[in-house]
């Protein structure tokens, strides 16, 4: 009988301590799984918002470098400074005329476009810039291995003055 007794009292802490640690573990689920769960929606969020400006930077990779000229509030003032260019576009943006000489999509090519006009006495911007147009950014990507290839100054202007004529016709007037 003692020994049914003390099966007993046994049993009923062991039920107390059961129930305690059945509390314990839903309140540690809670505590763990909670942090968890916020974890998980912390970083999947971070995730999203870093491949977003991945994405957002390899649409960048379209970059290209636009010659600029200069900026004019009207065309009498292009026509007036423009008078000793032979080739450039006008690009109308917010009330402002953009006077463009030369797109590339390499720095050096730039660099080597600027320096024929500075030899000329012209003072160029080289203006970093996206190009949204995949087909035009493709042909500019052909004509700047042709620009890389030469190396006379008249060549560098003809091809220079084609990508010109493509920029206006392919961006400008679509």
């Amino acid at each position: 009988m003692k020994i049914i007794k003390l099966y007993i009292v046994f049993f009923r802490q062991f039920s107390r301590l059961y129930s305690l640690i059945i509390l314990l573990v839903i309140k540690m689920k809670f505590k763990f799984v909670f942090p968890l769960i916020l974890a998980i929606l912390i970083g999947f969020f971070s995730a999203k918002a870093v491949y977003g400006l991945y994405n957002y930077k390899e649409e960048l990779i379209n970059n290209s470098y636009f010659l600029q000229q200069g900026v004019y509030k009207n065309l009498e003032n292009v026509k007036s400074s423009t008078k000793d260019i032979e080739n450039y576009i006008i690009e109308e943006k917010e009330d402002k005329y953009y006077v463009y000489v030369g797109i590339t999509t390499k720095m050096e090519n730039a660099k080597r476009i600027k320096k024929i006009y500075k030899d000329k006495g012209i003072n160029l911007y080289i203006k970093e810039a996206m190009i949204d147009n995949e087909e035009f950014y493709s042909n500019l990507e052909q004509y700047d291995v042709l620009l890389s290839g030469v190396s006379k100054s008249d060549d560098v202007l003809s091809i220079s003055k084609v990508i010109l004529s493509s920029y206006e016709e392919m961006v400008l007037t679509n």
